[in-house]
């Protein structure tokens, strides 16, 4: 069998529904299974997963796990050669399978890989276009940090090679809420040699960020996420750390979030932290939100 579909849900009544028939709805003719992970709901999510028991594969946890536990949960149970990741607020387009299935077909059907498509909502090409690459190209090695530096890619709607991912023990499972697990798990895809290609095909119907809930997206939160993903990232991999400081480094990444929690970890000096405030300021004088920002580095260089 060539794909799992998977759908790892919490507490999504109001929309998994509609994620369930666009998965079901494929108009690929070979088998493929839809794995659904249902983290503990208490909303009556269950009572919908049951509905379609006929259709579908269910594993119930017996608690309620992280964001990307839940993920690794879907991987390790997933019987597909590939895992194409749907959440339960996203749908596919009813010929997403057989799209996919045609590219890894063109490609050989390859391994350390990862496809993903054009989306009606949240697209990544403006993400993409840093590569300087038109779509349909693979992308690989250090080249990769141009895209991938400073924020990864949502698992929904991206297909992985099962094996693969499993031998790369799948996504960082971090400690924020905010759960930016998908910056670090990218670089370390990228350590281990992995292949990524941008679809021009329209695959994906992405309208939320479920992912990114929990605590809020303030300020201060975004950095607290970044640091503890950063420091999730150098427990595992610090072999390439040295790496990772170069990669910033000639990137020239004017990210101020990114660059303080840089700093918390010891990656960037004091010196390019100031520097990067101040040119906040002199590109945007009139704009309170620059000094604010401003105020905020000096608050975290001092804490």
């Amino acid at each position: 069998m060539i794909f799992t579909v998977a759908i790892p849900t919490y507490n999504n009544v109001n929309t998994i529904e509609k994620t369930l028939q666009s998965c079901l709805n494929q108009t690929y003719s070979d088998e493929f299974e839809v794995l659904v992970v249902n983290n503990h709901s208490t909303d009556g999510t269950g009572t919908i997963l049951d509905k379609y028991s006929d259709r579908i594969r269910v594993i119930e946890n017996e608690k309620t796990v992280s964001i990307y536990e839940n993920h690794n949960i879907c991987l390790q149970k997933a019987r597909g050669d590939y895992i194409l990741y749907c959440h339960a607020d996203d749908e596919l387009l009813d010929d997403s399978l057989e799209k996919i299935y045609s590219i890894l077909q063109k490609r050989g059907f390859p391994q350390r890989y990862v496809l993903w498509g054009r989306s009606m909502f949240r697209d990544f090409f403006p993400t993409w276009e840093k590569s300087g690459l038109p779509l349909d190209t693979l992308l690989s090695g250090m080249h990769s940090f141009s895209v991938f530096l400073t924020g990864g890619l949502t698992p929904s709607g991206t297909c992985y090679s099962r094996k693969s991912l499993s031998e790369s023990a799948g996504f960082f499972v971090v400690n924020h809420p905010l759960a930016p697990s998908d910056t670090i798990t990218y670089w370390k895809l990228i350590f281990n040699n992995f292949e990524f290609e941008m679809s021009s095909r329209l695959l994906f119907k992405r309208m939320h960020a479920s992912t990114a809930t929990g605590s809020g997206r303030s300020f201060d939160n975004r950095v607290e996420a970044l640091i503890d993903a950063i420091n999730v990232f150098k427990l595992n991999n610090n072999e390439y750390i040295e790496e990772i400081k170069q990669m910033v480094r000639k990137e020239a990444v004017n990210d101020l979030i990114f660059n303080i929690a840089l700093y918390m970890v010891g990656l960037v000096n004091k010196k390019k932290l100031i520097k990067i405030s101040l040119i906040i300021i002199i590109n945007k004088p009139f704009k309170k939100n620059s000094y604010y920002k401003f105020y905020k580095t000096f608050l975290w260089m001092y804490k």
